[in-house]
């Protein structure tokens, strides 16, 4: 085709430089008894301390060392984006019979490599709420031929938030975000 017609021109990396990174990956868990059933708080995530990649050099081209830790990286072939904090936080209550699970997840902030007169752009942290809710059918009309069916019901993004912009081809960052909505589903399960 013609220079015209080419939208990018992507070069991949069999060995790329050397990389150093450190963080934690946490979970706490804690359930009590409350009412008919037991209930349950949990937390979960990932910190990123720092995320150091070596220099290298590709062909005559040199590329100095840096850090790619809270960083979009859209302009690097061999990363995708190195958030330095991503969490959710969930409240599950389950009974004989129902089973209810809220969950929020929670991306922190980070920026585009590229930079403006202003400096850097910024990527806005974004959150989500996610409902499950699981009914065991058997139990709710005291039969024991429906013993092995279970109705749910489930919400992502309950919310219906938007991605946060980031300046790229979709305008949001499809490694980390959706760009999807609400999205709800309803189903029934059988087991034999």
């Amino acid at each position: 085709c013609t220079a015209n017609n080419i939208q990018r021109i992507r070069t991949n990396m069999i060995n790329g430089p050397d990389m150093d990174t450190d963080g934690i990956d946490f979970a706490l868990r804690y359930g009590f008894d409350m009412g008919p059933g037991r209930m349950e708080v949990s937390w979960a995530g990932t910190w990123i301390n720092s995320f150091d990649v070596g220099a290298t050099t590709v062909g005559a081209i040199s590329l100095p060392a840096f850090d790619a830790r809270s960083k979009l990286n859209a302009t690097v072939a061999y990363l995708r984006p190195i958030l330095g904090l991503k969490w959710n936080i969930g409240l599950r209550y389950e009974t004989a019979n129902h089973l209810f699970n809220l969950i929020y997840n929670k991306t922190g902030s980070y920026e585009d490599r590229a930079s403006t007169a202003n400096g850097p752009r910024g990527i806005e942290g974004h959150g989500t709420i996610d409902f499950h809710y699981n009914m065991a059918v058997g139990g709710f009309f005291n039969s024991d031929a429906l013993s092995g069916t279970t109705f749910w019901l489930s919400a992502y993004n309950l919310a219906d938030e938007d991605p946060p912009f980031a300046r790229n081809d979709l305008n949001y960052d499809a490694y980390t975000h959706s760009a999807f909505g609400r999205i709800i589903k309803v189903g029934l399960r059988q087991s034999f």
